[in-house]
């Protein structure tokens, strides 16, 4: 049983969520957030910037850095004060895909109780920043995104809402995606959301694991975090593809060789002119020297984890074959959003390079995972829309 608490909060003002909320926080590399924010005065993204954007600087000093920033960003008038509580329903929509969630409060219990589940692993020194984040500026946004199982019925409830009321804040941003926000404060309607959440067994988090990590220490939190529940129907997961850059020139006829033992090979066609996005998971595609491959797992594990293709990616080609065995190393990176194959292939030019098409992680593979307690590899989902920072502010 899930209990999804009202809460009071400040929504960005009317007319400014476009220059207000910000992107995704990982849309950018360090260097990418300090030049936004530079160059973005108003948006929200100058209060999030962690101590590695600050040039490593002390998590407490800059977490009084963001408190200050907040409260003249308040005194600019940039945000209102709703002044009643309430659950908010979010809509992201990107023209091609659109997905609505509730935003709401989320009891600490709930993670000391195993009903927020995660799939990825958490680092300790990021979870203490955010922790001195929330200590000092005593301010949370965005809401931890989280999914669930359940039958339906709230999906549609917050669609019928959605229809029935008018959005209190509707507006597109810089990247084209259209942002809604509704507060549903009458307390039969949050009544009845409250009711539906309370027939959830679980969450799982699909972002914002170190903020749950974070909320889970004592007296960091008001006892609860912001969290906003999209239904599994709606997620849109993209895939995460690989590029590899060797120290030597690839051998090709040595590299299908080895391939050979643990993965049925067949080609696909040259790069620009095939589709080589694979249709199922077990399979992945892999470009060498201008040609796409087909690769197929001979054998597919049991285990939740190894049997995802990142983790047989990584395993069985990407360690033991390529020599890359740490997911920091520099010779590996990733390919991940619009046009992703199209951008792998052009950065494929030499031969040197080799990419790593995959199928998508599948929805009920994070939850398998998240069920039995075990976390995936790293960059094994990326979420498309996020939700973003600074549309819904709660302070304590």
């Amino acid at each position: 049983m899930i209990e999804l608490l009202p809460v009071s909060a400040l929504v960005v003002a009317r007319g400014r969520g476009a220059d207000v909320v910000s992107p995704p926080y990982d849309a950018f590399g360090a260097d990418g957030r300090i030049r936004y924010a530079t160059e973005h005065p108003d948006s929200f993204l100058n209060v999030i910037l962690s101590p590695a954007d600050h040039d490593h600087g002390e998590p407490i000093e800059v977490a009084t850095k963001a408190k200050s920033y907040f409260e003249a960003m308040m005194e600019r008038g940039l945000y209102e004060d709703q002044e009643r509580e309430g659950v908010y329903l979010y809509e992201l929509d990107t023209g091609a895909h659109r997905q609505l969630g509730v935003i709401a409060g989320i009891p600490n219990r709930h993670i000391a109780a195993g009903q927020v589940l995660g799939h990825e692993a958490t680092m300790v020194a990021r979870t203490e920043e955010l922790a001195a984040f929330y200590r000092t500026a005593r301010l949370s946004s965005p809401a931890v995104s989280m999914t669930y199982q359940d039958d339906g019925r709230l999906e549609a409830l917050l669609e019928s809402y959605a229809e029935a009321l008018t959005p209190i804040r509707e507006f597109v941003g810089e990247d084209g995606v259209a942002q809604r926000l509704w507060l549903v404060h009458e307390p039969d309607r949050v009544q009845a959301i409250v009711a539906l959440g309370r027939s959830l067994d679980r969450l799982y988090i699909t972002d914002g694991h170190h903020r749950v990590s974070a909320a889970a220490i004592e007296g960091v939190t008001p006892g609860w975090f912001l969290g906003v529940l999209f239904p599994p129907e709606q997620l849109q997961v993209l895939e995460y593809n690989r590029f590899v850059y060797l120290d030597r020139t690839i051998d090709e006829q040595r590299l299908f060789g080895e391939l050979g033992g643990e993965w049925e090979v067949t080609t696909i066609g040259p790069a620009g002119e095939v589709d080589p996005r694979p249709p199922m998971t077990g399979e992945i595609s892999m470009l060498v020297n201008g040609a796409w491959s087909r690769l197929v797992a001979r054998a597919i594990p049991t285990d939740p984890r190894d049997v995802l293709d990142v983790a047989m990616l990584h395993d069985r080609i990407i360690s033991p074959l390529l020599g890359i065995s740490n997911y920091s190393d520099p010779r590996l990176s990733f390919v991940v959003g619009v046009n992703a194959v199209e951008r792998l292939e052009t950065r494929c030019s030499s031969d040197r390079h080799i990419g790593f098409a995959l199928h998508p992680t599948e929805l009920d593979q994070l939850m398998r995972i998240a069920d039995a307690g075990e976390t995936m590899p790293a960059k094994s989902t990326y979420f498309m829309p996020k939700a973003r920072s600074g549309l819904v502010v709660v302070r304590w």
